[in-house]
């Protein structure tokens, strides 16, 4: 018998993906969409501050329900969002996206606590802490970390959430000892600049995502900019707002609508 030498197998060489035109047309679409919707909602609420009410009469409308419902849906999309793989958005993995991983998480869960609050002491504050602590982890995205992504993973959300949630447990049965921060429907100079801050802590990331962005084009990238410069608008425009009014309603939808396109498109 004739003595066949066996060959060693040859790796399997992965193929690139092939998109069709169809796709492909459907993508670039996406990101025109996209970008006129960002460049709408900073156009509006830059409109909106210069010359309040020029699109409407003023109106308050209090209903504790549709808020409830409102904060609860966005803070759990923030939450599923938190604990999806984030390089499905940016297309590679780095280990920095834990922190952005951990905002999400943070800030879903002080807001899902403040959809059971109504107004009164620990109600402003939660919210405003939510968007503090999520913009501050937002922020630590821009830095060029050194770190062990595994370590990091194991420990940081864990530890985030459970901090997090000991807190809004504390605030929501000891609320009389948290500031209300609203007076006579207007909010405090405390309520503006914890947001104030939250606000310039989500425009520190949104220019880093802005760059990554522009570097490699990635849809999902684009997406998350819309949430970072969506939060980062509420957070300065709250100091124009009044509790329960039209403007206070218009940073409500926005954020919803960025919490619900993350999840939709990681879906």
């Amino acid at each position: 018998m004739i003595d066949q030498k066996k060959k060693p197998f040859a790796p399997l060489k992965a193929e690139p993906v092939k998109y069709s035109e169809t796709q492909i047309k459907a993508a670039k679409w996406g990101h025109y969409l996209l970008m006129a919707l960002l460049l709408v909602v900073i156009s509006f609420s830059i409109v909106n501050i210069v010359w309040p009410h020029l699109f409407w009469h003023h109106f308050d409308f209090v209903d504790y329900p549709l808020h409830s419902i409102m904060e609860a849906l966005g803070a759990i999309a923030a939450i599923l969002v938190a604990f999806m793989p984030l390089q499905v958005l940016f297309g590679k993995y780095r280990p920095s996206y834990v922190l952005l991983s951990t905002g999400f998480l943070v800030m879903g869960l002080l807001d899902l606590f403040h959809s059971f609050h109504k107004m009164s002491h620990g109600f402003v504050f939660t919210h405003s802490l939510a968007l503090l602590a999520g913009g501050f982890f937002f922020a630590l995205f821009v830095f060029p970390w050194k770190i062990n992504a595994d370590q990091l993973k194991k420990y940081l959300m864990p530890v985030a959430g459970i901090i997090t949630i000991l807190l809004a447990l504390f605030i929501s049965l000891n609320r009389e000892l948290f500031p209300e921060m609203v007076h006579g429907g207007v909010f405090t100079a405390m309520a503006k600049n914890i947001n104030l801050a939250a606000g310039l802590f989500f425009f520190i990331s949104a220019v880093k995502l802005i760059a990554i962005y522009i570097k490699e084009k990635n849809l999902g990238v684009l997406i998350l900019v819309f949430v970072a410069v969506s939060s980062a608008i509420a957070g300065y425009t709250f100091q124009y707002s009044e509790a329960w009014s039209d403007s206070w309603w218009l940073w409500h939808i926005i954020r919803l609508i960025a919490f619900i396109a993350v999840l939709s498109y990681m879906l």
